[in-house]
């Protein structure tokens, strides 16, 4: 599923509507959301739980920074990454669902940017999973490939599907998103 033009709110009301289906299963939405959010943190997150939900590294540059809620309303126009970065926020903080990307990176490690092309580098595209779900996961890194704009992001979890779920059904099981 992905947004065209003009559709961009509605988008994400859909997927906050899914975080009530099935709370016992790990969803995990991954795609090129073309969001721009920054360093900007759930507001979800409580003190308590930032002590076992890892801090996000995220791209600080000021271009790459979610609208402000005041900002520019969103009509059926192109819209910008900014404003797609709040209404993804928005969605994150309603459904409290967190974003996995630079909250497994070593303090020594590069942004872990998913976009890079010429003198451009960014985080468009994202993995996002319940907060409950958190604990679920050990690492959420992007894969350098200097041959593509967009690169992989790889998960790895502990989870393990009941037999309704769809595939994979091994435990540890390695997600993969192809982020073109």
């Amino acid at each position: 599923m992905s947004p065209s033009k003009g559709e961009n709110e509605e988008f994400f009301h859909t997927l906050s509507q899914q975080d009530h289906l099935f709370t016992e299963d790990v969803h995990i939405y991954a795609g090129d959301f073309n969001a721009h959010v920054a360093d900007e943190t759930e507001t979800h997150v409580t003190i308590q739980e930032g002590h076992t939900i890892l801090s996000r590294v995220g791209d600080c540059h000021k271009r790459h920074a979610p609208s402000l809620p005041a900002a520019s309303p969103i009509t059926n126009a192109r819209i910008s990454s900014p404003q797609r970065g709040h209404l993804l926020l928005r969605m994150l903080n309603t459904t409290s669902f967190l974003i996995l990307n630079g909250r497994f990176e070593g303090a020594d490690n590069p942004i872990p940017y998913t976009l890079q092309r010429q003198d451009e580098a960014t985080i468009n595209d994202y993995n996002l999973i319940a907060k409950q779900h958190f604990s679920e996961v050990k690492t959420c890194y992007v894969i350098p490939r200097p041959s593509r704009t967009h690169l992989k992001i790889k998960i790895r979890t502990t989870h393990r599907p009941q037999p309704h779920s769809s595939p994979p059904a091994s435990s540890g099981e390695v997600y993969q998103a192809r982020l073109w």
